[in-house]
């Protein structure tokens, strides 16, 4: 796909990332934008799930090499402990309930 498509690639990364910062800047329009397309969703506990997932996403790891670079210490952990794989395990069966 990169090789075939390079610009339908870019866009998509320019949009994804232009998200990712929408939602660190405001997680509550986030919230209340998701509960448009999903009509069950509690704004409140997503608001307060996308809040906590910042310092994940912006760091200063991501400062310095770019989104998606986790340290080991960011990644490790128990599910539910707040560590990266807790919340991605937590955000699938999330995903998976709705």
């Amino acid at each position: 796909m990169i090789k075939e498509r390079p610009e339908l690639v870019a866009r998509f990364t320019r949009a994804f990332q232009k998200t990712v910062a929408f939602m660190i800047a405001d997680p509550t329009k986030a919230a209340k934008d998701l509960k448009v397309m999903v009509p069950g969703a509690d704004v409140e506990s997503d608001a307060e799930e996308i809040a906590s997932l910042k310092p994940l996403i912006q760091n200063e790891l991501t400062d310095k090499y770019g989104q998606g670079q986790f340290s080991r210490r960011s990644w490790s952990g128990k599910p539910g402990s707040g560590s990266l794989r807790g919340r991605i395990i937590r955000s699938t069966r999330w995903t998976l309930r709705r």
